[in-house]
């Protein structure tokens, strides 16, 4: 059989000053995909988190003949910061002689406008600039 409802699944939102809420499958961020051919089913939740902080979100669930779905609950932390700011900017190798790759971390509710890479020698002198053109369309997250 099958998973085709969502009775077997229940979702909470641990917020940031602690408290839980279960998160209601009529909630129109909540997209529940019944299990097809690989007999998977699949729920995409898109929250609007408006307060920073740390989150929890936790997943219990149970196939069609009430097996739990494994020994431990489906847990994932995460923070959100809706400030605009870039963050854990590192490059490497660091020193790099001929290339190096950049990570980097973007937050905010919208990119930004305008976003360029300087790579400077020790003495300050700017040998290259990567554009906003050279990188491609801007997310929000780590890249």
């Amino acid at each position: 059989m099958q998973l085709t409802d969502t009775a077997l699944f229940r979702i909470y939102l641990q917020l940031p000053g602690g408290q839980t809420e279960r998160i209601s499958f009529t909630n129109p961020r909540i997209t529940f995909f019944p299990a097809s051919g690989k007999n998977k089913a699949t729920i995409e939740y898109t929250p609007r988190l408006a307060e920073d902080g740390l989150y929890q979100l936790l997943v219990q669930a149970e196939d069609v003949t009430g097996n739990q779905s494994g020994d431990l609950d489906y847990k994932v932390n995460f923070e959100v910061i809706n400030k605009k700011a870039i963050s854990n900017v590192l490059n490497y190798p660091n020193p790099f002689s001929t290339s190096t790759q950049f990570v980097y971390t973007l937050t905010g509710s919208t990119t930004p406008d305008y976003f360029k890479i300087q790579i400077f020698t020790v003495g300050g002198r700017i040998v290259k600039e990567i554009t906003q053109d050279d990188i491609g369309p801007l997310r929000i997250g780590t890249h």
